[in-house]
């Protein structure tokens, strides 16, 4: 009988530390997580790609579940942060991408719209300070330049009856 207890409450214990690691954003307020998050993301970005941030509007944050290279049935978050396409035009619809931690807030890894990616974890595990240089990638239509909407005027087409 006393090992079953002794199982039982070793059970209960796991499992309820594992739900506890789970998620540490779950029971708050979304308003309160998203600018935690996004805060987070603002740092890593300003720390390690200062020439990636844009503050176009607000970032983009979704829950996902499962990343195959560090453990199935991890929960992380992604932060998704878009430019300004009447300013700016690149490959992808987003300048940078910020993956969280689900169980202790902290930012692992960065992806670029170069498809370029940043591992944080690691440059923090080895007490690094790289800073990731603005690239654009070449393409076979040229490099994309930035666009300056303040010189765009609208054409005068000539009307045919």
């Amino acid at each position: 009988m006393k090992r079953i207890l002794i199982t039982l409450s070793a059970l209960l214990l796991i499992t309820t530390a594992g739900y506890a690691q789970k998620n540490i954003f779950e029971k708050m307020p979304p308003n309160q997580r998203d600018s935690i998050l996004i805060e987070t993301a603002k740092n890593a970005v300003l720390k390690y790609a200062p020439g990636y941030y844009r503050d176009y509007k607000k970032p983009e944050v979704i829950l996902k579940k499962t990343v195959p290279d560090k453990g199935l049935g991890k929960f992380f978050y992604l932060v998704t942060y878009f430019y300004d396409p009447q300013k700016e035009k690149f490959p992808k619809d987003y300048i940078v991408k910020v993956y969280i931690w689900a169980d202790n807030g902290k930012a692992y890894i960065m992806y670029f719209m170069n498809e370029w990616g940043l591992d944080i974890e690691g440059l923090e595990k080895d007490n690094e300070h790289t800073i990731m240089p603005f690239w654009i990638p070449q393409s076979k239509e040229g490099t994309p330049l930035p666009v300056d909407s303040s010189k765009i005027v609208p054409r005068k087409f000539k009307v045919y009856k």
